[in-house]
C-alpha cells in the first residue's frame, strides 16, 4: 500500500483522487488546502474514505505528519515552490502538476531540490499515458507514420471549472 497525500484539493486534486482510487495499492490519507471549499470538493470525491482522511491546513504541517509516502501537489501553479519545500525536506515522493514553476528561478531551485531528494520526483502530465496516446507514440516508435517532424495537440475539456481566487 502507498499512502498518498494531497497539497491542493480543488479541480486538478479532485481529478487525481478519482484516478487514486482505481489505482491498485494506492490509499489518500491526507489533505492539505487553506480553502474549505476545496476540501469539501474532495472529501466528497473520497466517499466514505474522507472520514479517515486526515486534513491540514499546508503543505508542511502534512509533510511533518508522517502520514504520507507520496505527495501530489495541485495547488495554484505559483505556490509551487513553497508547497515543495517541506516537502522535499522530508524526503517524499512528488507528482507535481505543470506547469512546474511560474519563474525560471523558483523552477531551477525546483529542479536542484529533486535532483537532491531522495524521493523521487515527477511532473504531471498524464496524456502520453492515456490509452490511444500510447497507441500513437507507439506506431510512432514501429516507424508507421514515418519521421516525425513535429506534434501539435489541442486539447478540447470545456468548460474548465472556476478556480479558486480565479487563479
Amino acid at each position: 500500500m502507498l499512502r498518498y497525500g494531497l497539497v491542493g484539493s480543488g479541480m486538478m486534486g479532485v481529478e487525481h483522487i478519482r484516478n487514486l482510487a482505481i489505482t491498485s495499492g494506492a490509499v489518500v490519507t491526507a489533505l492539505a488546502d487553506p480553502i474549505s471549499a476545496s476540501l469539501s470538493w474532495a472529501k466528497d470525491a473520497l466517499g466514505e474514505a474522507a472520514e479517515k482522511v486526515a486534513v491540514f491546513e499546508d503543505s508542511a504541517s502534512l509533510a511533518k505528519s508522517g502520514l504520507v509516502d507520496a505527495v501530489i501537489v495541485a495547488s495554484p501553479n505559483n505556490t509551487h515552490r513553497d508547497v515543495l519545500e517541506p516537502l522535499f525536506d522530508a524526503g517524499l515522493h512528488i507528482l507535481c502538476e505543470k506547469p512546474l514553476a511560474t519563474t525560471i528561478d523558483d523552477a531551477r531551485w525546483i529542479v536542484e531540490r529533486a535532483k537532491a531528494s531522495p524521493g523521487k520526483f515527477w511532473t504531471a502530465m498524464e496524456y502520453r499515458y492515456m490509452p490511444p496516446a500510447v497507441a500513437f507514440i507507439d506506431q510512432v516508435h514501429g516507424g508507421r507514420i514515418g519521421n516525425l517532424r513535429m506534434l501539435s495537440i489541442r486539447e478540447h475539456r470545456f468548460p474548465f471549472l472556476p478556480k479558486v481566487n480565479d487563479w
